[in-house]
Parts: C-alpha cells; sequence; structure tokens
C-alpha cells in the first residue's frame, strides 16, 4: 500500500508464485476513470470525459509470464530511439535520472517495510 502526500492511496503487487500465462497488467483508477493494460496494450477504459482510444482486446498469451521470448521490443526499440534524440538534440529526456531514482527509492522503502513490518516514509 502507498499513501501519497495527497492522501490518494495505491496498491502495488507483484508475484511470481501465480499460475504462468496472465499477462503484465497495469491498472489506474482514479476520481475521473481508471484505465487498464496488459501486455502494454488499452484493454478497457472508463473516463468521465470518454475518448476515442481505439481499444485492442488482447486476445491469447503474449506474455512472458509463459514465454520469455514474448517480450516485445518496440517498447525498448523506442526508448532508445528517445535517449538517442536527446543526446544528439541536447534534450533532456521525458523520465530523467532524478525521476528514475524515486521508482528504486519506492522498491527499496516496500522491500524495507516488508522486512521490518514498519511504514516507510519517502
Amino acid at each position: 500500500m502507498v499513501e501519497f502526500k495527497n492522501g490518494a492511496l495505491g496498491t502495488i503487487e507483484g508475484s511470481t508464485a501465480i499460475y504462468a500465462g496472465y499477462p503484465e497488467k497495469l491498472e489506474i483508477h482514479g476520481c475521473d476513470g481508471s484505465i487498464v493494460l496488459e501486455s502494454g496494450k488499452i484493454v478497457d477504459c472508463k473516463l468521465r470525459n470518454p475518448i476515442d482510444l481505439n481499444l485492442e482486446k488482447v486476445k491469447g498469451t503474449t506474455s512472458a509470464s509463459t514465454d520469455p521470448t514474448a517480450v516485445a521490443l518496440d517498447l525498448h526499440i523506442t526508448q532508445f530511439e528517445h535517449i538517442i534524440d536527446c543526446i544528439q538534440n541536447n534534450k533532456e529526456p521525458e523520465v530523467n535520472g532524478e525521476e528514475a531514482i524515486k521508482v528504486i527509492r519506492l522498491l527499496d522503502a516496500i522491500y524495507e517495510s516488508s522486512k521490518t513490518g514498519k511504514t516507510i516514509y519517502l
């Protein structure tokens, strides 16, 4: 459980102990809507002010949970292209090192809280 400064709550769940075949999933729910991503694709979206997202339903499993070679490379390639563009054009990346380290700090806090059973404040 993660509590943000504004009082919003979040849940982060990860497991390697579930039955194989489920795609990786990210769900974001808020006051103005919800969005669900599976295998890197938006599969459901309900918004207070709807927009057309042309959703593509994920059929079958292309998840790395059953086949490590099923991980799509296109998102990795996009990241590399973005970094190369930033270097070549002296631009700030969309996610800089200072922002990226926040994720590492959060993960470290999750592990520390798990070990100690205590609330960790960041």
